[in-house]
């Protein structure tokens, strides 16, 4: 073995144990919860409610580790047992195709039909077996089935001339890195002004908001904070699922607030306010800016990693790849780089918080603590969200502060 082979290995065991030990130890956290209501929380859940949360948590967490399992052992078959090797030995010996790029995006198409065929039973089984028995799905064979069709023809005619041009640019210049980089770049920043208008209704349908009244108070409220919206619409996710949201969305004149209908059907108008302060705090606080601004100068230093490995022997044969191909090392390299910037997990995990806070005392300031401590409680309710954690996972894996530091702080801000 070489040492590719060595540190990749090594970090693969490491994550494994981590994310066993963290997982577990989540779930033993939550088991002891579920006698009684954390002390903040009672006289706002019941007992069943409370236990019902910890139930499902519970669940999602152990499917969750059985998904990680099997993901690594697909994982080690494509790498270490040669997989990669063999599909591209398959598809040089039987692509229609001369050009590498051809060649290459036939090559995808066979890796993403078997991904296809692997992850089906798991996407199954998540949506009419355990969102369907907490009573949180809402989907159908006929929705799940047009979302796939969707999706693969979305990914053909957006992916395919992407991966096309990338693979060019690899064969065409010695250091391709900052024109791959650019072009992805350039794809990226066209989603986002083409996804809002154009690519999501595909999937649900968006309704202006026809409450007179809330909209009232979202102008008022948009104006107290300096922003300008012209775009709040309701989007139609009750037909997947029982979870509510919102989220902001696009650039420029296609930029938009969207409530999910479920949201809005579970919330107040007040409650509603406090929720859509916060998210128009992610706005004027920058932080999906700086977030756009972080993803590209990670993508940017990918690249970079990739054109310097692409022509290290060592680099394939200690991942299981002998044969050396645009197309096999850019796969390989995908793969592999999730085991390699695992370890960075917890670093954007507070960074994330550290914005869910400023965008909760956004919403404070322009709005009032109580209408968003309000409406999450609501949310923790109705999406049987467990509100305790394990200090050590949730430190590790949350995106969003744990419930109660998230209300303590609401609190001090209100």
């Amino acid at each position: 073995m070489n040492i590719w082979t060595n540190v990749f290995l090594s970090l693969l065991v490491i994550k494994i144990i981590l994310v066993y030990c963290l997982n577990l130890r989540n779930q033993k956290h939550i088991k002891n919860a579920y006698s009684a209501i954390p002390n903040r929380f009672e006289s706002f859940l019941t007992l069943p409610e409370h236990q019902k949360a910890c139930l499902y948590t519970n669940e999602k967490l152990r499917f969750s580790l059985f998904n990680f399992s099997f993901s690594i052992i697909v994982l080690l078959i494509w790498t270490m047992g040669h997989g990669i090797e063999s599909l591209t030995l398959w598809t040089q010996a039987h692509s229609p195709f001369t050009s590498i790029e051809l060649t290459g995006l036939f090559f995808f198409t066979l890796f993403a039909g078997i991904n296809f065929i692997i992850d089906l039973p798991i996407s199954i089984y998540s949506t009419f077996v355990l969102e369907e028995k907490y009573g949180f799905n809402k989907t159908n064979a006929k929705t799940f089935a047009l979302d796939i069709l969707k999706a693969t023809i979305l990914s053909a005619l957006l992916g395919g001339p992407l991966l096309y041009g990338i693979l060019w640019i690899i064969k065409s210049f010695p250091i391709w890195w900052p024109y791959a980089f650019t072009l992805f770049a350039v794809f990226q920043i066209v989603l986002f002004f083409a996804y809002p208008k154009w690519i999501a209704p595909l999937f649900n349908k968006f309704s202006p908001l026809g409450n007179e009244t809330l909209s009232l108070k979202i102008g008022t409220l948009m104006k107290n904070a300096g922003i300008d919206f012209k775009e709040i619409f309701v989007m139609d996710a009750s037909k997947r699922s029982s979870h509510g949201n919102a989220y902001f969305t696009g650039f420029g004149k296609n930029r938009r607030v969207v409530f999910f209908d479920t949201l809005l059907k579970n919330l107040d108008d007040d409650e509603t306010i406090g929720v859509l302060a916060h998210e128009l705090g992610h706005f004027k606080l920058k932080h999906i800016q700086w977030g756009i601004t972080k993803a590209f100068i990670i993508l940017g230093f990918s690249f970079f990693i990739l054109n310097t490995l692409s022509l290290s022997i060592s680099f394939h044969q200690g991942h299981g790849l002998a044969t050396m191909t645009n197309y096999s090392t850019l796969l390989l390299f995908s793969l592999v780089l999730p085991i390699y910037s695992f370890f960075v997990t917890p670093i954007n995990s507070y960074l994330s918080r550290k914005n869910e806070f400023a965008a909760d005392a956004f919403a404070a300031k322009h709005s009032k603590a109580e209408f968003l401590i309000r409406g999450l409680l609501k949310l923790y309710k109705n999406n049987s969200s467990c509100v305790t954690s394990d200090p050590w996972y949730s430190t590790f894996y949350y995106s969003h502060p744990p419930a109660l530091e998230r209300i303590n702080a609401l609190e001090k801000n209100g």
